[in-house]
């Protein structure tokens, strides 16, 4: 159905950032469902729902924002440029 794979990306932090066409998205309430991150900063509405084995089931991708730019470092851990 969605033909985008979810990527989860380590960063230099320790965190895992959730990218889907070049976007990241915030879990919210679980594991299922995502926003994007800049929900508050840029209002914007974009999110994914995800089943049990974190398959997309429902996407509104449409951003009002450019997506963010990611250095990834040789180690494999990626670092978001301002």
């Amino acid at each position: 159905m969605f033909s985008d794979k979810i990527q989860f990306l380590p960063t230099l932090g320790g965190k895992t950032i959730v990218m889907y066409q070049n976007y990241t998205f915030s879990y919210v309430n679980g594991k299922r469902c995502l926003r994007c991150s800049r929900k508050l900063t840029m209002k914007c509405d974009a999110r994914l729902t995800l089943d049990a084995q974190g398959n997309i089931v429902s996407a509104l991708t449409k951003h009002n924002h450019p997506p963010p730019k990611f250095h990834r470092t040789s180690e494999g851990l990626y670092i978001k440029l301002q």
